[in-house]
């Protein structure tokens, strides 16, 4: 059985226009335990790391791996919650706004399926670029956990992932456009059980001002297209009214609720399968262990540490630039690195020994703020000054 990390973080309490998983959480008494694209995010990202460190590193779990190193391990938590909030944030990026096929809605699959394809060979292209792969990677998880969300494909095969999504297998059959997907539901803000009419295709909601318009039906059919459904979608009060998608626990904002739990675990096991599979064709392997390593921190600091014992007195005025240099340079090299040490010790030592300081910092970009900082005074070395207290810097 796999060892996970549970990190429970408060999320803002907001109401968004979702149109796939929410990106907050609203304060409706009936939203439960709602989880959002975050949630997903993160729960499918720790799975994927922790069966990468446990095959990759040699250890039972990435808890074991760190071990007492809760610095390197609060790292990785944080390069995991910096890319879930870039996956939630895409909904409501203007750039993906009218695009369907990013929200798996709209009868899009096919494009959503050619465009995760696309991801997978153009993810390893921005290597060198760890920004540009971190907003890349977020656009295709966003898309790919958004398919459990908006289709009926958990209606059809429950938690069950749909490994050939997004690969270059062929695709199960998706509904033609004149087909009818749905059957018309008048009380249309609250749950829609049983309203799908296609049981052995793929269909998805549409969901009104995603850049595709919900095909119109005659006032008096019986059955229509689907609508994604929920109080920001007006396309649900057309035929057929309500919707499908599974975003929450709410019959308000998801007519499908009762499905969320199972499109929440298929979308988590959707998204570690995509990074780290049993086959070696996930993202992890793509961009190799190095890259991996560097986007969600998964090393772990040296058991030594890094001290530095720096004379500061007024004697030192024309070399304290190139030793704050020297230093820097040093301190740069190592901050992130597989030789990062457990903590920096700053010596500074003067005359007389009241001015002799010591500081410890466990991260080594306030080390370099506080050599950026020092500045020589006193101690001009022409006989009027005591020694300075070099040999108690050095042990300090």
């Amino acid at each position: 059985m796999e060892s996970y990390f549970y990190i429970f973080i408060l999320l803002l309490i907001n109401v968004d226009t979702s149109e796939t998983f929410l990106v907050h959480k609203p304060s409706d008494d009936d939203i439960g335990d709602t989880q959002t694209h975050f949630d997903i995010t993160r729960a499918g990202l720790m799975r994927a790391i922790n069966k990468y460190i446990v095959e990759r590193k040699n250890t039972t779990s990435f808890s074991e791996f760190f071990g007492a190193d809760s610095i390197s391990l609060n790292k990785m938590i944080r390069s995991i919650s910096d890319l879930a909030r870039m996956v939630t944030d895409i909904q409501d990026d203007f750039a993906f706004q009218n695009k369907a096929f990013i929200h798996c809605s709209s009868e899009e699959i096919e494009n959503a399926h050619i465009f995760v394809k696309q991801c997978r060979k153009s993810i390893p292209n921005w290597k060198k670029d760890l920004d540009g792969l971190r907003k890349k990677l977020a656009v295709c998880l966003y898309t790919i956990q958004s398919f459990y969300s908006n289709t009926n494909w958990i209606e059809m095969f429950g938690e069950q992932v749909y490994e050939d999504f997004g690969t270059n297998n062929l695709m199960e059959t998706v509904t033609r456009s004149d087909e009818d997907t749905c059957m018309n539901v008048e009380n249309y803000d609250g749950s829609c059980q049983n309203n799908l009419v296609v049981h052995n295709k793929l269909t998805s909601g549409y969901f009104q001002g995603r850049g595709i318009s919900k095909p119109a039906r005659p006032l008096q059919s019986v059955n229509g297209k689907c609508s994604h459904g929920g109080p920001f979608d007006s396309s649900r009060t057309r035929i057929s009214k309500c919707g499908i998608n599974k975003d929450s626990y709410s019959p308000k904002y998801s007519p499908h609720h009762f499905l969320h739990d199972k499109a929440f675990s298929a979308a988590v096991a959707a998204t570690r399968q995509f990074l780290f599979p049993m086959n070696g064709s996930g993202i992890f392997d793509a961009i190799g262990d190095e890259i991996v390593a560097n986007l969600f921190h998964v090393k772990m600091r040296t058991t030594v540490s890094l001290g530095f014992a720096i004379d500061y007195t007024g004697s030192m005025s024309e070399e304290m630039s190139d030793v704050k240099t020297y230093v820097t340079q040093l301190l740069t090299s190592v901050i992130g690195s597989g030789r990062e040490p457990a903590d920096y010790v700053l010596s500074m030592f003067h005359d007389p020994k009241v001015y002799n300081k010591v500081f410890n910092y466990t991260d080594g970009n306030e080390m370099i703020r506080k050599v950026e900082d020092i500045h020589v005074f006193g101690g001009n070395g022409k006989n009027t000054d005591c020694p300075e207290y070099a040999l108690t810097g050095m042990l300090n």
